[in-house]
Formats: C-alpha cells, structure tokens, sequence
C-alpha cells in the first residue's frame, strides 16, 4: 500500500554513532571499506543445543567503545541517540534559535522480552534532549516497530512537515541489543548467531539522527540539501517468520511498488537494505526481485550494514539514509537514486523508500 501523496523532502544533516564511527562520515567509510568490530561479549553466553554435553561458546557481537560496556540496554539507547544528536549538531546548519520550530520524531526498538519493559515511547524525547544538552523538543511520532519503523518513520515526518507550521524534523534512529535481557530472549528465541542458531543475527547498536525540511526552508536557511526524501512505501508480510510458510514477497512488493511510482523508468539506482544473513529474509529478496524484475533491473549494487554493524534494529533505516548520501557526495558510482527497504522476522511490516541526490552535499562529508 501507498502512504499519502506528499511533497519531497530535503535532509539537510545527519550524524551517526555505531561500532565502527563515532561519525557518519567513518561510519559510511567503515561500512564501504566492509570494516567491522565484531568481537566477544564477556557478559553473556549463548545457549547450546545440549548443555549436559556441548562446552559453551563466547557471544559474538558488535559494540559501541564509546557506550560504557556495563550500561544497560535503556542507558545505552539514551547515550547512542545524545552521540547522533551530537556528530548532526556540530555538522548540519543548525542553530539553537531553530529549534524552537523543530519536531522530534523517534525510531524505537520493537518490543521484546526485554525491551518491552522499557516503556518505550514519545516520552523519551525529552529523556534524550535533556542528555544531549538540547531544550525540550516536541515529539510528532514514535515508532517502536524496529528496523521497518525506522523507514516507515519517514511517511511520518512526510505528513507532518506538510500539514504542520512547523519548519524542522529532527528524526532519531536508535536500537540496541546489548543488553542481558535482551540478549536472553534473543537466543531464548531462537534468533542469536552461535553454533546452535547458524541463521542468527550478531547483535549490535548504534544510533542516527537526520535534520529534514521542506526545500523551501532549506533555501530560506540558506543550507545546502544533502539528499531529497521521495515516496515512502509500506506493506504487509501475512507469512511472518513464525509462519509454518515461506514468506510470500508480498509485503516487500507493495512496498517497493508504492515507492517507485513514478520512478524514473531507465534510472540507475542502488539498492540498500537491512539483509543480515538471516535467510528468511534473503528469500524473500529473491521473490521480490523474480515480481519487479522490470523495476529493478537496473539496481548496481545490493548493499547492506550487517556485515560490518551487525543487527542495528531501529538504527537500521537511519544508517542506510546515511550511506545513500554519502554516495551521493563521494561518487562511489553513478546513480539517479536509492532504494531503501527494511523488513522485520517478527511481524509483517515492510517499508521501503527513494532517496535521490541533493544539490551538492558533499562538504557535510568532508573531515573537520
């Protein structure tokens, strides 16, 4: 299904925190360099198929050094989103006058075992500011719907910035599962990587924030759009993980669909995404790819941040946003635009958006 017709938006910042940059520039470096951190967790042990027999195996996962390792899960979400909201400050054209006409948007981890405890919600906005220094800014929306939410997060802002007075969109990705509950109810579940689950995720955390506005406002402000944020898609998968069925494809699809209308027919494009190794997910990829040959028969390249950052949950859609402005200003290779699109194994939301190049935002993607 298609979201609302809305104006294209202009994402004039973005910061980033994740195991491999303490910025959005390194990160989108590490992550084209495929550099990673994977490495053991001390702090938990995973689950065997046999505990009276098999000797147990170390957690492999994929950590932020600047998070303080003993922090819990919900301290660790607060100090991720204050380094995002940090490395978009000192980068984007933002001045603290500004945000008075700001709104906060939130892309929260899925509830689970564990982070259903957390009381995740719009009220986190002003636990976030207050960390990162930052007067209180209103929360519009808060998805706590994981790696889909964190694309489907977009149709929101989209909605918002076209009927509202207000000028800014801060959007804050933020996700972590190192946690010991979390971890817990991961494996408990079946979906942590070890030798017992070998189609598991590695865990991981980082955290993004993006400044998004309408071009109009941009060109008032005078700063220079990175990227312009095009339609966004949603769908539903009826045959979610749990199912005793293959997925279908058919969330994914009318997903991608809704956001390639009107697409540019012959246009060059990448296609970024959430796969990790899990392969539900990558099956589902082949059934999409089988139904919108015609559409996707010009992407050059698939590329995913799992291989570097782990499972990134509700970062997820943040750091592709990243990556397809950093090739935008680099020239990694030619292309008009971006596909986008992210899935969840635990319930059937699907979410994909176009990203297409800004002016020239390549100076945001220099080294200070």
């Amino acid at each position: 299904m298609a979201t609302n017709a809305t104006p294209m938006l202009a994402i004039t910042g973005v910061g980033a925190i994740s195991p491999v940059g303490c910025s959005a520039i390194e990160t989108c470096a590490s992550v084209r360099a495929d550099i990673c951190r994977f490495c053991e967790w001390p702090r938990y042990t995973p689950l065997t198929a046999d505990p009276d027999w098999e000797e147990a195996e170390p957690l492999v996962a994929s950590c932020v050094p600047d998070v303080t390792a003993r922090a819990p899960g919900p301290d660790r979400l607060v100090e991720l989103a204050t380094l995002a909201l940090r490395d978009l400050v000192s980068r984007a054209p933002l001045r603290r006058a500004a945000l008075a006409q700001a709104a906060l948007f939130l892309a929260l981890p899925e509830p689970d075992a564990a982070s259903g405890k957390w009381a995740l919600g719009p009220e986190w906005g002003r636990r976030i500011c207050a960390h990162a220094g930052l007067p209180a800014i209103p929360v519009a929306s808060a998805r706590c719907e994981g790696i889909p939410g964190s694309l489907a997060i977009l149709s929101d802002v989209q909605l918002h910035l076209g009927r509202q007075p207000t000028t800014l969109a801060i959007v804050v990705f933020v996700d972590s599962y190192i946690d010991e509950g979390r971890l817990a109810a991961l494996d408990h579940d079946v979906r942590l990587k070890s030798a017992r689950t070998t189609d598991g995720i590695v865990p991981g955390e980082a955290g993004v924030a993006i400044l998004v506005e309408s071009p109009g406002s941009a060109d008032q402000r005078r700063a220079v759009p990175l990227g312009l944020i095009g339609p966004v898609g949603l769908g539903q998968e009826p045959q979610i993980r749990s199912s005793d069925k293959e997925s279908s494809g058919r969330g994914l699809s009318e997903a991608l669909r809704a956001t390639l209308v009107n697409a540019p027919p012959k246009a060059s494009r990448w296609c970024l995404c959430d796969l990790n190794g899990q392969s539900y997910r990558a099956a589902e990829w082949g059934v999409v790819l089988a139904r919108l040959a015609a559409q996707l028969s010009t992407v050059n390249r698939l590329s995913h941040p799992a291989d570097c950052l782990g499972d990134i949950g509700a970062a997820t859609g943040g750091i592709l946003v990243a990556q397809a402005l950093a090739g935008f200003a680099r020239g990694y290779a030619r292309a008009d635009e971006a596909i986008l699109w992210a899935s969840s194994s635990e319930h059937g939301l699907r979410a994909a958006v176009r990203i297409t190049p800004g002016k020239n935002g390549d100076k945001q993607w220099r080294a200070k």
